[in-house]
């Protein structure tokens, strides 16, 4: 078939080529009260709900429960991850700051646990709009 013919048969049946989306969950904060079945019941399932399928990889912070959760159930659906560490020797309190600035780079998804101090100040604001454009 010649590339005119094949045009025309493409427009004519309205197929469309489109490249596969990319799913890249990065995980923000934890939360050491949530115990692993309601973590995977009323979020991650849900989140897979919203997307429709796994996700591609996701990145998840070294510290809290929720993290070790997320990581074991990644690797029961045999999901690639990335464990990503704070490093507090060099960086000292800028280390949490750096670390989720890493995994927000890589992100096209987010999921954030928020603590009580989280929602204090236009700090967690105008970082959350900053991620969502990740």
């Amino acid at each position: 078939m010649s590339k005119l013919n094949q045009k025309s048969f493409l427009e004519e049946d309205n197929y469309m080529l489109e490249s596969p989306q990319i799913i890249i969950l990065g995980i923000f904060g934890h939360n050491n009260k949530v115990s692993e079945t309601d973590l995977q019941e009323n979020t991650l399932n849900l989140i897979l709900q919203e997307l429709g399928r796994l996700p591609d990889k996701v990145l998840i912070p070294s510290e809290g429960n929720t993290s070790i959760y997320i990581q074991e159930w990644a690797e029961s659906l045999k999901i690639e991850h990335q464990v990503f560490q704070a490093d507090f020797r060099k960086h000292n309190k800028l280390a949490w700051i750096l670390r989720d600035d890493r995994i927000q780079k890589e992100c096209t998804h987010g999921l954030y646990f928020l603590s009580q101090k989280s929602d204090k100040g236009k700090g967690l604001e105008l970082w959350l709009n900053q991620t969502l454009k990740c």
